[in-house]
């Protein structure tokens, strides 16, 4: 880009300074110029990636460092350090990601062997891990993938799964899907989005196999087909971006030509205390603003430490956040805080309450490490798999999927053995099937070394 200034062929959507742009130019003051150029991209990009690239007014408001055009400086650290193919492989987002918390990640298990406990800031660095590829494809495979094959026997999809498992007892019974559109996929635990994105270029070969228009595919993927939940906010804009490449890579004018925003949404916690929602509610009405809908408003109080763990109550969010949205709120500053706050929670419960086609998730690990908060919600709301959150979000994934739907995971194989998770093993077997299972042992996760923690990747279906 700083080439193309200096040629004179900079292009004319840019919206930079054109005058100061030409006198760092003049003056040679290259690093200035670049700088002033980089924040003119990233504000083209806030257009269409808003959750990634915030508005920034001023150049100098952008804290980088020195020597960005040096042979020595971080880009070019960057560009030497990372193969050329792998800049082409989306999964370079996760990479990435984990590395950036791999300090923080070592100082919280210092802090755990000390016996000390995880904060909610801290959860992130704790619970995420990079799946290994092969295992997401293997549970989008057999479930997504599956549940495609069994409403489509002769589909062309098996030629392109490279993991999936032929099994001798087909489903009996399963969600009826006519269309690529009616197939709804969550991650309730996105991270940097790997899932959804492998989950997406299965959904690309579904919609081809129907003859769809690329552009449309590209359009009914994003809305329609994929979601996704996280707890920390920096994962999940990698993750939205993550699939807004994947975009892309398929339609390359999604960007300029579509106005859309993948459908991963980080979870919030509530701030307004009870007596100011109190005030919301005498202001906007209490046949909107319930104490139905104040109760559930409150399980957000621990939102980014409870996750998509949270389960709200109540029905109508949609009509409730669309009467909402058309309440002019910009003449109350105090009432207008709270209706800034409340209207993506109740966005969250929509998507908190809905049930999915498939659930395919990496869970995080925590057991002993729960802080009280966690270790009391977890006690209350998940009694048969308290034990370590991975087991929770079994129960959870299950409740998310529809009715003879598919659930995939990867997570420690202990449920399967210790005693303090019989009441689970049991509620699973009575109550699921279980469609696939592969038991994997140590050393799944490159990151997690020795004997101690050993893995199981499975696909159950919900119902029996």
């Amino acid at each position: 880009i700083l080439t193309e200034a200096q040629s004179g062929t900079l292009d004319e959507s840019l919206e930079v300074d054109r005058t100061k742009l030409l006198d760092l130019l003049s003056k040679n003051e290259l690093e200035s110029a670049y700088q002033l150029l980089l924040v003119a991209m990233f504000n083209q990009f806030n257009d269409s990636m808003p959750y990634m690239f915030e508005k920034i007014n001023d150049y100098t408001e952008l804290l980088m460092p020195d020597g960005l055009l040096s042979e020595h400086s971080i880009i070019q650290d960057i560009v030497n350090g990372v193969e050329e193919d792998d800049w082409k492989d989306v999964q370079i987002i996760g990479w990435l990601y984990q590395f950036y918390i791999t300090e923080k990640n070592k100082a919280v298990e210092q802090k755990l062997r000390n016996g000390g406990k995880v904060l909610e800031s801290e959860l992130p660095a704790k619970t995420q891990f990079f799946t290994p590829h092969w295992i997401v494809q293997y549970m989008v495979e057999n479930s997504l993938g599956k549940l495609w094959l069994v409403n489509n026997p002769d589909s062309k999809l098996r030629d392109h799964m490279k993991y999936y498992i032929e099994t001798d007892e087909e489903l009996e019974k399963f969600p009826v899907i006519k269309s690529p559109e009616e197939i709804t996929f969550l991650d309730p635990c996105a991270g940097s989005g790997h899932t959804l994105v492998y989950a997406f270029d299965l959904m690309m070969k579904i919609y081809e196999e129907r003859m769809y228009d690329t552009k449309d595919a590209v359009i009914h993927i994003l809305t329609k087909n994929l979601f996704g939940l996280e707890i920390d906010d920096r994962a999940t804009a990698l993750a939205n971006y993550a699939l807004s490449m994947r975009a892309m890579h398929y339609y390359p004018k999604f960007l300029r030509r579509l106005k859309i925003s993948p459908n991963v949404f980080a979870m919030q916690n509530l701030t307004v205390d009870e007596s100011e929602l109190q005030d919301y509610a005498r202001e906007i009405g209490s046949n909107l603003i319930t104490n139905d809908l104040i109760a559930n408003l409150e399980l957000f109080r621990e939102g980014k430490t409870f996750g998509s763990l949270i389960v709200p109550t109540i029905a109508g969010t949609d009509d409730i956040l669309e009467a909402l949205e058309q309440k002019d709120m910009s003449s109350n500053l105090f009432i207008r805080e709270t209706h800034n706050e409340v209207l993506p929670l109740i966005k969250l419960m929509h998507f908190l309450q809905k049930e999915y086609t498939c659930s395919v998730t990496n869970p995080p690990y925590l057991g002993k490490g729960m802080n009280d908060t966690l270790k009391s919600f977890v006690k209350t709301n998940y009694p048969d798999s308290k034990a370590d959150l991975f087991a929770c979000f079994m129960e959870r994934c299950l409740d998310f999927t529809v009715d003879s739907g598919l659930m995939g995971m990867i997570n420690q194989h202990s449920w399967m053995f210790l005693s303090s998770y019989e009441k689970l093993r049991i509620k699973l077997l009575e109550n699921h099937k279980i469609d696939t299972l592969v038991h994997l042992g140590p050393r799944a996760f490159e990151e997690i070394g020795g004997e101690v923690v050993q893995s199981v990747a499975f696909v159950l279906q919900k119902g029996k």
